[in-house]
C-alpha cells in the first residue's frame, strides 16, 4: 500500500494543527507543536490519509502516532498496519491512555498496550495550581510567601522585547545542569531554545518572572514557561525553566503562568517526569488529579 509520508516543516503548522480540533486527547503530544519540536531528537514525517493525520517516527524503531481527524478510526489503522507489514517493519503506535478506549471501540481486545510510567503525563486542577489551596499544598503556600518577601518581581508575557533573556536564562539553566555532560538535558534544552525560537509561529503562549535588584532596576529573569491549550479542557505547560538560585521561582512561575493562560480550561498537563526520582518528587508533591499513562499498542499473535 502507498502512503506518501512527507517530511514535518514549520510551514505545515496551519495545515495539520486542524486535524486536532476534534481531539479531544489530555496528552502533551495532541498538538503540532509538541511533535514538531521535539523532532529534531525523533524525526517524523507525516501523511493525511481519508481525512486523518498520521505522524510516522522514522528511526530505527519505527512507529506511529494515534491518527486524529474525522475520518475512520479502524480503517486508517487498517492501511498503517498493511503499511508496516509491506515495509517491512513491525506495527507499533504511539497513544495515550485516553485513546485506549477509541481504539478499543473499533478493535476489540485486539492489542496489547505497554505503558511507560516514566513518560506519563501529570495533569491537575487548573484552580488548584492558580490558588494553592487546601491543606495538602500548604508548603507550596509557604515557597510563594517566602518568595513574596525575599524579592521585588514582577511577571510579564513573553515577546520580541524580553525573549532574548529567556534564551540566556535557558544557558544558564543548561550551564547549571551540566547539559554537555547529560544528553538527556541537552536535548531538551534544544527543544526549548527552538520553541522559544518559533514561539509566534507555533500559537505558544509564554510568560516570565522577572526580579529587580539594587544592581538591576529593570530586574533580571529568572523564570519562564512555554505552553498550549490541547484541547477544550486540557492546557499543557511544555517547558517550565527557573533558575534554582532564586528561591521559590519555579513556584512562582508554575502558578502565575497558570494564572494568566490556563484557567479557562479543567485541566493543566505538566507532562512527564522522564523517569527522575527529583522530579517525579515535585510533580507529586503539586497533587495531579489524574496520571496520563502513555505507551505502545501492539497487535496481539493470533493463536
Amino acid at each position: 500500500m502507498e502512503i506518501d509520508f512527507t517530511k514535518v516543516t514549520l510551514s505545515d503548522k496551519e495545515t495539520l494543527q486542524k486535524y486536532y480540533e476534534d481531539a479531544e486527547y489530555k496528552s502533551c503530544d495532541n498538538s503540532f507543536a509538541s511533535i514538531f519540536l521535539w523532532s529534531i531528537v525523533n524525526p517524523v514525517k507525516y501523511a493525511i490519509i481519508d481525512n486523518m493525520l498520521v505522524f510516522l517516527y522514522t528511526g530505527e524503531d519505527k512507529m506511529f502516532t494515534f491518527p486524529v481527524g474525522k475520518g475512520d478510526l479502524k480503517q486508517v489503522i487498517e492501511k498503517l498496519i498493511e503499511f508496516a507489514k509491506q515495509n517491512g517493519f513491525e506495527f507499533k503506535m504511539w497513544l495515550s491512555e485516553d485513546m485506549e478506549d477509541d481504539l478499543q471501540k473499533v478493535f476489540p481486545n485486539e492489542f496489547d498496550i505497554e505503558y511507560n510510567r516514566d513518560l506519563a503525563d501529570y495533569i491537575y486542577n487548573s484552580e488548584s495550581l492558580s490558588t494553592l489551596s487546601g491543606k495538602k499544598l500548604h508548603s507550596k503556600r509557604n515557597h510563594i510567601n517566602k518568595f513574596n518577601n525575599l524579592y521585588d518581581w514582577q511577571y510579564e508575557e513573553i515577546d520580541e522585547n524580553n525573549i532574548d533573556e529567556c534564551v540566556a536564562l535557558l544557558k544558564k539553566w543548561c550551564k547549571e545542569n551540566n547539559c554537555l555532560e547529560n544528553a538527556d538535558m541537552f536535548e531538551e534544552a534544544c527543544v526549548a531554545r527552538k520553541a522559544l525560537a518559533h514561539k509566534d509561529i507555533l500559537g505558544l503562549d509564554g510568560g516570565l518572572i522577572r526580579v529587580k535588584t539594587e544592581d538591576n532596576e529593570k530586574g533580571q529573569v529568572v523564570a519562564f514557561s512555554l505552553g498550549e491549550p490541547v484541547s477544550d479542557d486540557t492546557y499543557v505547560v511544555h517547558f517550565e525553566k527557573a533558575d534554582s538560585n532564586v528561591e521559590g521561582a519555579y513556584t512562582a512561575i508554575n502558578q502565575q503562568f497558570v494564572k494568566h493562560f490556563a484557567l479557562d480550561y479543567d485541566f493543566v498537563n505538566r507532562e512527564d517526569d522522564a523517569g527522575s526520582e527529583g522530579l517525579r518528587k515535585a510533580k507529586l508533591s503539586y497533587k495531579p488529579v489524574m496520571i496520563l499513562e502513555k505507551g505502545i499498542a501492539k497487535l496481539k499473535e493470533k493463536e
